[in-house]
């Protein structure tokens, strides 16, 4: 390979290598504005950085009943983390939804 091809090839590489360990090392990915996209593992704060306010997400809650029923309201209640965190905080058609809370 010519050397003008290595000082092409190895910066992208690299850049490669680390996209990729920060892809995998992020939870989550956030819509940034401008068609773009950060990944991170904190959701919360990355959206408090790129909104200029944080997230009020409640207080914890007490659930009663027996230990299937908790189970099932615990199943919920993840699922609705989930969603929470990935759609509405991560994708640009919750953008403004985002401002009123």
């Amino acid at each position: 390979m010519p050397r003008p091809a290595l000082k092409v090839v190895i910066p992208f590489l690299v850049w490669m290598v680390h996209l990729e360990s920060n892809v995998l090392a992020a939870d989550r990915c956030a819509d940034s504005g401008n068609d773009g996209f950060v990944c991170t593992r904190d959701i919360l704060l990355l959206r408090e950085r790129l909104d200029g306010r944080s997230v009020d997400m409640g207080v914890d809650q007490r659930i009663d009943g027996s230990e299937a029923e908790k189970q099932q309201i615990r199943d919920v209640l993840q699922e609705m983390e989930d969603y929470f965190l990935s759609e509405v905080l991560g994708m640009p058609e919750y953008e403004h939804v985002r401002p009123h809370w």
